[in-house]
C-alpha cells in the first residue's frame, strides 16, 4: 500500500456544515422534541378488547393435543434384555490384531550389557594407551630426559613434581652420600 505524503494533500478544511446550520439549529431541535411529546401522548401498545381474558382459551386451542390413555407407554417384557443383544449383534466389531510385546526384562539385560561392554572396551583402551606412552618414554635415554628437564623445568614445575611423587622412596641414595658440590649445582639449575 502506497502511502501518501502530507505535501499532496489539499489544504482545504474537510469539516464544513450546510450554509446557515447553526441559524436554523435551535428550530430543528424544537420540531424532534415536539414530535416526541405527540408520540408519547399515543399509546402504542394498545391490545383488542378481551384480550387478555380470551387468552388461555386462545392457546389451548392452538396446542391441543390428541387424548392420552392411561398406560400407553408401556415397556414390552424384556425389552432392555433383547435390545441389548440385538444391538450388540448388529455391530461390526473390528478384528484384533495379535501383537508381540517386548517384555521390560530383555530391555534391560541389553541395555546392561551394552553399558558394561562400552565401559569395558574404554578401560582397556585407556590402560593401552598409558602402557604405551610409558613404554615410549622408557625408552628416551636419560641424558635427553635430563636435557629436557634443565632447559623446560621452572620453580613452579619442581614444585608440581614434588607434590605428585609418590610417598615411598624412589632413591635408594642415602644423604650422606650427597657431596656438597652436588647440592650447590642442583641449586644453581633450579633458581
Amino acid at each position: 500500500m502506497k502511502t501518501q505524503s502530507l505535501n499532496h494533500i489539499d489544504k482545504n478544511n474537510p469539516f464544513k456544515v450546510p450554509e446557515n446550520y447553526f441559524d436554523t439549529l435551535g428550530i430543528h431541535i424544537k420540531n424532534e422534541v415536539s414530535l416526541i411529546d405527540l408520540v408519547s401522548e399515543i399509546n402504542a401498545f394498545d391490545v383488542p378488547k378481551n384480550y387478555f381474558p380470551n387468552l388461555k382459551e386462545q392457546v389451548i386451542a392452538q396446542t391441543t393435543l390428541p387424548l392420552v390413555r392411561n398406560n400407553t407407554f408401556k415397556i414390552p417384557n424384556r425389552f432392555f434384555e433383547k435390545n441389548k443383544i440385538d444391538i450388540l449383534s448388529k455391530i461390526n466389531f473390528p478384528k484384533q490384531k495379535l501383537t508381540k510385546t517386548i517384555t521390560l526384562a530383555f530391555v534391560r539385560y541389553a541395555a546392561a550389557a551394552c553399558i558394561l561392554l562400552t565401559t569395558s572396551l574404554g578401560i582397556y583402551v585407556n590402560s593401552t594407551t598409558i602402557e604405551t606412552d610409558v613404554k615410549a618414554l622408557s625408552k628416551i635415554p636419560t641424558e635427553d630426559l635430563e636435557f629436557y628437564l634443565q632447559q623446560n623445568v621452572d620453580g613452579v614445575d619442581i614444585q608440581t613434581i614434588m607434590e605428585n611423587m609418590p610417598s615411598e622412596t624412589v632413591f635408594s641414595i642415602e644423604k650422606s652420600e650427597f657431596k656438597q658440590q652436588d647440592i650447590s649445582e642442583y641449586l644453581e639449575i633450579s633458581q
